[in-house]
């Protein structure tokens, strides 16, 4: 009887080992489905903005920074290249970029 005992708790803790298994086999695959939901949503949702901002008709015309900054001397625009200004003005710009859009989230006064 002890032969029948030890092979019987032996294929019942294989048996609910593989229910653990394959339990967190469901919950580890619902939740890889739920994260391509979410990515998907967030990736229409970005499809939606680059669509509506590529079809904002931008009025500025033939306005171009990039020819001021060409414009300059030589010598002054060696100077700025060693000091750091191209770089410094892109962070501003996106330092203000992400300061506008958080200023856009509810609840969140204009003008902080």
């Amino acid at each position: 009887m002890t032969n029948f005992a030890a092979w019987l708790r032996g294929w019942l803790d294989s048996f609910l080992a593989w229910v653990l298994e394959t339990i967190q086999s469901v919950f580890v695959g619902v939740w890889e489905m739920l994260k391509d939901v979410l990515f998907f949503a967030v990736d229409s949702i970005f499809l939606l903005v680059i669509y509506i901002v590529n079809g904002i008709a931008w009025s500025f015309g033939d306005f171009n920074p990039t020819q001021y900054w060409n414009a300059l001397p030589p010598e002054i625009l060696n100077t700025a290249n060693l000091v750091g200004v191209p770089i410094a003005v892109s962070m501003i710009v996106a330092a203000l970029g992400i300061r506008f859009v958080i200023q856009m989230i509810p609840f969140i006064r204009w003008g902080s």
